[in-house]
């Protein structure tokens, strides 16, 4: 609890972040030999209302409430185990104060989230594929932190590649944001939050 106190308070003085944004295109099918395609539900309001914590639990309902998509995996007596959200249109890159445009025809995963005692069964991978497989005529984007290993090597055996990389920096009141790099596709797609 004292960490996580001391963590909050240091983030309001100090920020370091590095963000890949990594693409999927729609025509580059990923077949993992041994994992199967899973059905992803659309999860619900009622669905919602199951999640203990209430901070994600609230997030989770205004993303529902801005038309966006959630998907997710549940456990036989109905808790969610794993979820991501889809957007369509623009969505806030907090990690680096960006709004990305998502491209027409493409779609942005975001705010992926696995239960802690359901971590390390590929349930990210495997939503990844079957976000892949309902999602086939769609270029997808996803935004990961390179520290986020599991996370990122998930991104990339699902088939993303890195089209994008930020760093946001924050000292006090000084702020610095460097693209690093960026694909000439995505030059109009991203505008400060």
């Amino acid at each position: 609890m004292i960490k996580k106190i001391y963590r909050n308070v240091l983030r309001l003085f100090y920020v370091n972040n590095k963000i890949f944004i990594l693409k999927k295109d729609s025509k580059k099918n990923i077949n993992l030999k041994d994992e199967k395609v899973f059905e992803a539900e659309a999860l619900t309001n009622l669905d919602i209302e199951k999640i203990h914590h209430s901070l994600r639990r609230k997030v989770l309902q205004r993303e529902l409430a801005d038309n966006n998509t959630i998907l997710g995996f549940k456990s036989e007596d109905g808790h969610i185990k794993h979820y991501s959200c889809i957007s369509l249109e623009k969505h806030g890159i907090g990690e680096i104060k960006q709004t990305f445009i998502i491209p027409e025809g493409a779609i942005y995963i975001y705010n992926c989230f696995t239960e802690e005692s359901y971590r390390g069964k590929k349930l990210f991978q495997r939503m990844l594929l079957a976000i892949d497989d309902l999602y086939s005529s769609k270029d997808k984007y996803i935004a990961v932190s390179p520290e986020n290993i599991p996370s990122y090597n998930a991104i990339k055996k699902a088939g993303f590649y890195k089209v994008a990389e930020f760093r946001y920096r924050k000292i006090f009141f000084w702020e610095n944001l460097k693209r690093n790099y960026m694909n000439d596709s995505l030059l109009h797609c991203f505008k400060n939050s």
